[in-house]
């Protein structure tokens, strides 16, 4: 121990007398210490730590592709076709972002961003909603009763985490839906999604004719085996 304290003073009053060196060793140590650092957090976010989803090896994210080769959104009727003719797949989903307008309460409007999805979802990413339910069958549909699930997020600032918002009802683009759940902190697919509700896709959408209109993606879960 003594040795090794002799040596580090002896390096000390090296470097101070060599200012202009220390600090050219300094910065390198700095930079390359932070390069690694960002380097490896980019690495493991990535590659390394596991989704935070039910078995996510058997996640599968769905999409068209392009001529060459890049990733595009798909149509409604290739969806429909996929999810019913698949025998690969527990279930798929379809997946679309958009901004909307919220209001509970008389308070002002708040612009959120919001998820298009399916039914399924949340079941099959083998996620379950910290307060109330997840989506049920039959949500997505045409005419079913308008509900919505809320990011961890928006439930903290919006509504200072109040659990009795479960079952009460806010307004979107003017439009009256039920609060069915809250999704849990760990929810962060799709990016930056403030909510989620039911994709009901509209009547241009599954007309077989508009297999050119491209407009969303989809996510499914790969049968055991």
């Amino acid at each position: 121990m003594d040795t090794l304290l002799q040596d580090l003073r002896y390096a000390a009053r090296k470097l101070l007398h060599a200012p202009g060196f220390t600090f050219v060793v300094v910065a390198t140590l700095a930079l390359a210490i932070g390069a690694t650092t960002a380097i490896f957090s980019i690495v493991n976010g990535v590659l390394l730590k596991p989704l935070p989803f039910q078995n996510p090896e058997q996640l599968v994210f769905v999409a068209s592709t392009g001529r060459e080769s890049q990733t595009n959104p798909m149509s409604t009727p290739d969806f429909i076709d996929y999810r019913d003719q698949s025998k690969s797949f527990v279930g798929m989903a379809a997946i679309d972002t958009r901004t909307m307008n919220v209001t509970s309460n008389g308070s002002e409007p708040a612009r959120v961003r919001a998820a298009q999805v399916g039914a399924q979802f949340l079941d099959l990413l083998g996620v379950t909603a910290q307060r109330g339910r997840n989506f049920t069958v039959g949500e997505d549909k045409d005419g079913a009763p308008r509900v919505v699930v809320l990011g961890d997020g928006l439930w903290r600032t919006l509504y200072g985490a109040d659990p009795s918002i479960v079952g009460q009802q806010i307004r979107l683009d003017g439009e009256v839906y039920t609060v069915a759940g809250v999704a849990p902190p760990s929810l962060k697919f799709p990016a930056d999604v403030d909510l989620y509700i039911p994709f009901v896709f509209a009547p241009w959408q599954l007309d077989p004719r508009n297999r050119g209109a491209h407009s969303h993606y989809a996510i499914a879960r790969v049968k055991d085996g």
